[in-house]
């Protein structure tokens, strides 16, 4: 089940998981609008985030969720508590009750720390997808919850039809963190985005050991922060330049991945995904309540 597929990022998600051979089902307002865009190979399903009530219906069979949904419109904050808190809380309690094996969840860097001069509306959005993580952290099923910083706009666009790739432009070099840092960030694509949480999602270990799932930000070295001003996740400079395969450096781990549509496409590309994402290390547990953060096991696993 991919929720929000026929948004930016969802619809990158959609086509990686069809290229992969898995049937997928796409939740979205719109079914009729989503199949022109998409296609007739997804299952189209119609239910909506902001009503809890319509969301039972679209789960059975399903054996894995990608949460790649956002709110919109700055006019309407409630819309923040509806989609990040209440829509991930009711699909991850769903997913449990019916033995899903897998659910990974796209949302934010930052969400564990705080600015003064952050905007109202964006401390609103990070406070309940923090929250949205605590719920999937605590419902049992086995997780990835993918932070991205600033999404790229420059470097894409979204796709129009369902024919449409990505032009590859030059090579991401995407760097995998944990503690959500905001000293080291920077923009990604919502494909790389995308690419990135369906690896996850498909990992077989997932749900290893005594943890129950992983959580880790995102972005990509060539268009990293530099410099950011009064604590605000303002781009005020990006880096374009050739950078070093090995750019490990602490928990960061860096993959090279064409920005073309078949970027994870050959067994060894998997491979090299599922090795740099086992050194993640697994999530340890909650702290404190739903506004609070949570720390990592000591060693990975």
């Amino acid at each position: 089940l991919v929720v929000g597929a026929s948004g930016g990022i969802g619809q990158y998600a959609t086509r990686e998981l069809l290229k992969q051979g898995y049937r997928v089902r796409g939740l979205t307002r719109f079914p009729e609008e989503a199949q022109r865009v998409l296609g007739s190979e997804v299952e189209w399903v119609q239910a909506d985030l902001n009503k809890p009530e319509t969301l039972a219906p679209v789960m059975p069979g399903v054996s894995k969720v990608i949460f790649a949904a956002g709110a919109h419109g700055w006019e309407d904050i409630e819309n923040n508590r509806r989609i990040y808190y209440e829509a991930v809380g009711e699909l991850a309690r769903l997913s449990a009750a019916q033995g899903v094996t897998s659910f990974a969840l796209v949302s934010s860097g930052g969400v564990t720390t705080d600015s003064p001069n952050r905007s109202k509306y964006l401390k609103d959005v990070l406070k309940w997808k923090l929250r949205g993580e605590n719920l999937l952290r605590s419902c049992g099923v086995p997780y990835a919850i993918v932070r991205a910083y600033s999404l790229d706009n420059r470097a894409e666009s979204k796709p129009k039809t369902s024919s449409t790739a990505a032009t590859p432009t030059q090579t991401s070099d995407l760097v995998l963190n944990q503690g959500d840092k905001t000293d080291e960030a920077g923009l990604i694509t919502r494909q790389d985005l995308a690419v990135v949480s369906v690896q996850a999602l498909l990992l077989p270990d997932l749900g290893r050991g005594e943890s129950k799932g992983v959580t880790f930000e995102v972005f990509d070295r060539n268009a990293q922060f530099f410099a950011c001003q009064d604590g605000q996740r303002t781009c005020v400079g990006r880096i374009e330049r050739p950078t070093p395969e090995n750019t490990s450096k602490g928990t960061s781990e860096s993959v090279k991945a064409s920005k073309s549509s078949d970027s994870i496409s050959s067994s060894e590309d998997d491979n090299e995904w599922r090795r740099v994402l086992l050194k993640l290390r697994p999530d340890k547990g909650l702290q404190g309540t739903q506004d609070g953060g949570f720390d990592f096991s000591s060693s990975a696993a």
